[in-house]
């Protein structure tokens, strides 16, 4: 479900929409909550508008939409998200970095 093609048409979500729903996935504890959080991630970027590539608070999201699901494959996943933020020239912060590393995730430029 793209935030884009529900509601009305001439609303157009911003980073805050897609961050605010990011983290209703995070709590949702759905068992697709991983799989739409990915899809919105790469809804986000290809839009190429640099004022909703996914910020800080999206991927410390997403790497919260990853750690609370019941997955095993968490570790994987969160390399998936450190390649997206190399990808996009991100450089993650000292939060995000601890998190990477709380999923076992190593090489991710910090200290």
């Amino acid at each position: 479900e793209a935030l884009s093609n529900s509601g009305d048409a001439d609303a157009t979500p911003d980073i805050y929409s897609y961050n605010h729903t990011l983290d209703a996935l995070a709590n949702s504890r759905d068992p697709t909550a991983v799989t739409r959080a990915d899809s919105l991630i790469l809804e986000m970027i290809l839009k190429r508008k640099p004022n909703l590539m996914p910020d800080a608070i999206s991927y410390g999201t997403w790497l919260k939409v990853i750690t609370l699901s019941e997955g095993t494959d968490k570790q994987r996943r969160a390399k998936d998200v450190l390649k997206m933020m190399k990808i996009h020239n991100f450089k993650p912060t000292e939060y995000l970095i601890k998190k990477l590393q709380d999923l076992g995730v190593s090489g991710t430029g910090g200290s």
